[in-house]
């Protein structure tokens, strides 16, 4: 789909249609392993063919899940995924229009945490965000998950950062790490 317009200027009652998408189109179901988050959006089709209007977080839109134990959904549409099983997450717009994904959530067992960026160099007094991501191996239980399904940006999920050499190169606790003087150092979480 083309890049979604704004909802500041809809009119809710020209919501025709509402779909939850998650990059990979229109799924009906949708896989996440046990413990990740993931972002969902809602897009609205307009009765005058007007699609894709992202409504995620539009005045009146509301998301829920029939399992919130199971897998949870906030405001903004970020699902977590608490527990093994399966549950419905709906999206409803201002107009009562309702979209909806089922989520299976599978034990992929423990993934592969990567760091982007730990080995580029960084200047003294130069900031760096860096980036975690965790890969889940598509075998077993996971072997019908996408291959985009097995990869899930969790930096917001990282508790703890650190560098190897403190003197080299500070980072803090979201994972923005301070150049201090030359040398190397090895950042990871």
């Amino acid at each position: 789909p083309d890049e979604p317009l704004p909802p500041a200027w809809i009119d809710p009652a020209a919501i025709a249609q509402v779909f939850i998408i998650q990059g990979f189109g229109t799924p009906a179901s949708r896989f996440i392993p046990l413990n990740e988050m993931l972002q969902l959006t809602a897009h609205a089709l307009l009765t005058d063919g007007t699609f894709p209007v992202d409504i995620t977080t539009a005045q009146g839109t509301v998301w829920l899940s029939q399992q919130p134990e199971t897998v949870s959904v906030d405001a903004n549409g970020v699902i977590t995924a608490h527990k093994v099983g399966q549950t419905t997450i709906q999206v409803k717009a201002a107009n009562g229009k309702v979209g909806s994904l089922t989520v299976r959530v599978i034990n992929c067992g423990k993934p592969t945490l990567t760091i982007a960026g730990s080995t580029a160099k960084l200047p003294a007094q130069q900031q760096r965000q860096y980036a975690a991501t965790a890969t889940y191996n598509g075998t077993g239980a996971c072997a019908a998950f996408l291959p985009a399904e097995l990869v899930y940006n969790v930096t917001v999920m990282v508790t703890s950062w650190n560098t190897s050499k403190p003197l080299i190169a500070s980072i803090d606790s979201v994972g923005v790490a301070t150049g201090l003087k030359a040398g190397t150092t090895n950042i990871s979480a």
